[in-house]
């Protein structure tokens, strides 16, 4: 992120950026650019990629999602506030008519409270196996948690996710916006436990009432 202040934009943001590619990092990452940051990261010499940058959903309760969609446009948000309650019954009945609609498979495993330790050792047995991960030690990820903890305002939900036999399946993180969609801040798991993941996902939002899961690629 870059800070300047409103007096001073124009090329100090630029130079900033220049100064930031010339340090001694093998490898630069930014997130959620706007336009005018795109253009000026690509200018510097960085690169779009496009597949991480897209966004999955997984509809919960269909109708009401729906209409949570169409209140984020301003002329149509009075008409989704008056048919939530129609939607409702509809998600309902959808429920008993097609329950695979709106309900994720059974779960294996469990899942516990996700703590920094447990997360930690998550990091190094499942992450730990790639070519490029992010290195984390207690403190940077306590300072993690306590951002997700802030955007989150009091919503975050983190668990692990262990197999029968207590070893660990993966992880996620995620936390319930206003209009009660879960929105994934990490995710991730073992190659063969990857679907079990998923569906402690998929079953901790419906127990937490969300109507959706959203999250990157």
């Amino acid at each position: 992120q870059f800070a300047v202040d409103a007096g001073e934009r124009g090329q100090a943001g630029l130079r900033m950026l220049k100064r930031c590619l010339a340090g001694p990092q093998d490898l630069t990452i930014t997130d959620e650019a706007s336009d005018a940051t795109r253009q000026m990261w690509e200018w510097c010499g960085g690169e779009r990629v496009l597949p991480h940058s897209m966004r999955w959903v997984r509809p919960l309760r269909p109708v009401q999602f729906a209409l949570s969609v169409l209140a984020k446009h301003r002329p149509l948000k009075l008409l989704a506030g008056a048919a939530a309650t129609d939607a409702r019954m509809i998600d309902g009945l959808i429920a008993k008519l097609a329950p695979s609609t709106c309900r994720p498979a059974p779960v294996r495993g469990k899942r516990e409270e996700l703590d920094e330790g447990t997360f930690l050792e998550g990091q190094r047995e499942i992450a730990g196996v790639r070519s490029l991960c992010p290195c984390y030690d207690g403190e940077s990820a306590r300072w993690m948690f306590s951002r997700a903890r802030l955007r989150s305002a009091g919503s975050m939900r983190r668990f692990v996710v262990r197999q029968e036999n207590g070893a660990i399946a993966g992880w996620f993180v995620y936390h319930t916006t206003a209009d009660r969609t879960a929105d994934v801040l990490q995710i991730a798991s073992r190659p063969e436990a990857t679907a079990d993941v998923l569906d402690h996902v998929l079953d901790d939002a419906v127990k937490n009432r969300a109507i959706a899961v959203t999250g990157r690629l």
